[in-house]
């Protein structure tokens, strides 16, 4: 809070990714200018911001900077829009940054998990929610929006919302509403998390015109750790395991994985139509020695790699929150997934399955073929892949590695079918595909439908 009484003028570089929301929040104290360097304001909104108060412009290059000038910028901020701030060596501080230091005193008494990565985000936050919020009431910020979570149950708040940093400060409005509250963030943490999530960095993805890696935004989590917190990582992933060992930090750090401190398999070949056995196994030390072993169950529907690591992190954080055993056998029982990221359901005599979110790739596409490949073989059945691109996202998939992946596992693919991807056969209807497929497939093969929409 000290460095928030040193500001005078606040300059945010980028009013796309959650400025504007900075900008209002940071007027009630300080004066603040806002740059659009992406010119996606129009007219109207500039001079409402002028109204209240807030000048816009479109370069660092139309003021002055003065030596009490604070910048303020997203970590993946192109650096040419700072290119000014750098040459007169003015110290730039990221959005996570001045977002924690906002939030800091009303969420001091809150249990707050922070969640970033580059796979597997939503999956683990909305898990941790659900799960968690049979003890607790859980406000979760996720890609699907601001929901308020109890007894398995949400209700939204807010759907209109990303999970670049600014957003966090629409929680502000409900701080009598939760216990606990669990924030999904885009390329790293702000500060105030108790528990820290790193799913993975899969995928090390240039950021700031290609001048720096996602990585080098994730390591906020670990950078801004609290003293007594606890960051959970991925012992799977190698990028997460050596950004982990080259960042000193005072939190707890503990493992999930398949070498983890916290590991676990489903000891059974999985049955759609049944709970499978869970064994999961932990070793670690926080405040007290936590070391035993969890045999639980889970549905036969709950699907794929995500599922698996959002599992054991929800042990841990379980654990560490001290959950009893049995609950936490009872919730993992309980739990049938999310809706449209590998959910099961069942139609005549198919399976229909479901992936349709912000995250849907390459990486998801052969991640759930690993996962449903032996119940295939073991079933003598097939899948038929569905691809319904949204024109508007369609960019974000790689044609190229989807279609090696459907090389490498031609064996269990029936055909598939695509929308605006030039892959395989085309279709129009969707829900009449969905019908004919189920005439024509066999007993128990899966219908694979996957989407990309936007976060």
């Amino acid at each position: 809070m000290r460095e928030l009484l040193s500001f005078h003028r606040i300059i945010i570089v980028d009013m796309t990714h959650g400025g504007k929301i900075l900008a209002e929040e940071l007027k009630k104290k300080w004066e603040v200018v806002g740059i659009d360097v992406y010119d996606t304001m129009d007219p109207e909104e500039v001079a409402q911001f002028k109204l209240n108060g807030i000048q816009i412009i479109k370069s660092l290059n139309e003021i002055s900077l003065k030596n009490s000038d604070t910048i303020i910028a997203p970590v993946h901020c192109n650096p040419q829009f700072l290119s000014k701030a750098i040459e007169k060596k003015k110290k730039i501080i990221s959005f996570h940054k001045i977002v924690g230091n906002l939030l800091r005193s009303e969420l001091k008494d809150k249990f707050i998990i922070e969640i970033t990565g580059t796979h597997g985000k939503s999956t683990t936050t909305i898990t941790l929610a659900k799960l968690l919020s049979y003890q607790y009431k859980v406000l979760c910020l996720s890609s699907r929006g601001l929901e308020l979570f109890q007894n398995g149950s949400s209700e939204y708040l807010k759907k209109e919302i990303e999970i670049a940093p600014p957003y966090l400060l629409h929680v502000k409005k409900y701080l009598q509403e939760f216990d606990i509250g669990i924030f999904e963030i885009s390329l790293g943490g702000i500060g105030l998390a108790d528990i820290g999530v790193l799913t993975n960095i899969i995928e090390d993805y240039p950021i700031a015109n290609s001048t720096k890696n996602a990585s080098h935004g994730k390591k906020q989590l670990i950078e801004f750790a609290k003293k007594n917190s606890v960051i959970f990582y991925n012992s799977d992933d190698k990028n997460s395991k050596k950004l982990i060992n080259d960042i000193k930090t005072e939190a707890t750090l503990i493992s999930f994985g398949e070498t983890g401190q916290i590991r676990g398999n489903i000891i059974d070949l999985v049955n759609f139509n049944k709970h499978n056995n869970l064994e999961i196994v932990y070793d670690f030390f926080f405040k007290d020695n936590k070391k035993g072993k969890i045999n639980s169950s889970i549905s036969g529907k709950v699907i794929g790699p995500g599922y698996f690591y959002a599992t054991l992190t929800y042990v841990g954080v379980a654990l560490i929150l001290k959950i009893n055993k049995n609950k936490i056998i009872e919730n993992l029982y309980d739990f049938n997934g999310i809706q449209n990221r590998l959910n099961l359901s069942k139609m005549n005599d198919c399976w229909i399955l479901n992936d349709i979110n912000s995250g849907v790739g390459d990486i998801s596409l052969e991640a759930a073929l690993k996962s449903i490949s032996s119940y295939l073989t073991t079933n003598n059945c097939k899948i038929w892949l569905i691809f319904d691109a949204n024109t508007l996202v369609c960019e974000g998939i790689d044609i190229d590695k989807i279609q090696r992946i459907i090389s490498k596992w031609k064996n269990i693919i029936a055909d598939v079918y695509s929308t605006n991807l030039n892959m395989g056969k085309s279709f129009l209807d969707l829900n009449k595909l969905i019908n004919d497929l189920c005439e024509k497939a066999r007993k128990n093969d899966i219908i694979f439908i996957t989407k990309k929409v936007k976060g």
